[in-house]
């Protein structure tokens, strides 16, 4: 998709464009904010090379995490807006992610993180990354990982499956990305869908 840009990408600009951008409480009935987790920044900084970045952003912004359900109903959902240098960027960003190389790169660091996340009394039980793909009404194709851990709590005999969907949205040289967090099974298609078309629509409302 051809993204007019009419003037320089700056970090303000980016900001602005992001904070427009990215999802509110009112988008996601019944859900309440909860606490980010927070990965270590050197972490981060792995995680971004395994999309083979060679640049790094001009700005952009994070949603606050979103939290609906109870128990292993529960499910959380966030978005982040990343614009980069220009659309050729974003487009060997996510051409990069879904490569054998690229996926190998996740799994080593999200196991990692995982594993520094969670509560003490839970256990990981492995984790898995494979490619993700989904169609988007008016908007292409989002591509992205899905992450599936096994998790054990000692002394009961079940494992419960944690699904961690990250999908992004080429729009010019911005990334626009979704996350989704639940137990049992993932995070329903449609509602990935319907959330990245929301965010599509009010980034084709806004001047990058």
């Amino acid at each position: 998709m051809s993204v007019p840009v009419p003037l320089p990408i700056t970090p303000k600009r980016s900001a602005a464009f992001a904070s427009a951008v990215q999802l509110t409480a009112a988008d996601l009935p019944g859900a309440h904010e909860s606490p980010r987790s927070k990965t270590p920044l050197a972490r981060e900084r792995e995680a971004a090379k395994c999309g083979g970045r060679s640049a790094p952003t001009v700005g952009g912004g994070r949603s606050p995490e979103f939290e609906r359900g109870r128990g292993l109903d529960r499910e959380t959902i966030s978005s982040s807006v990343e614009v980069l240098h220009s659309a050729r960027s974003v487009e060997r960003d996510l051409e990069y992610a879904q490569t054998s190389g690229g996926l190998r790169c996740y799994e080593r660091v999200l196991s990692r993180s995982l594993q520094a996340e969670a509560d003490p009394n839970i256990k990981l039980l492995g984790v898995r990354v494979a490619p993700l793909e989904i169609s988007i009404a008016g908007a292409g194709r989002a591509k992205g990982l899905r992450i599936v851990a096994g998790v054990g709590v000692p002394g009961a005999g079940a494992v419960v499956k944690l699904y961690v969907d990250a999908l992004s949205l080429p729009y010019g040289p911005a990334e626009i990305d979704l996350f989704g967090t639940s137990f049992v099974q993932p995070v329903p298609e449609r509602t990935e869908q319907e959330l990245l078309a929301l965010l599509h629509q009010r980034a084709r409302a806004q001047r990058l």
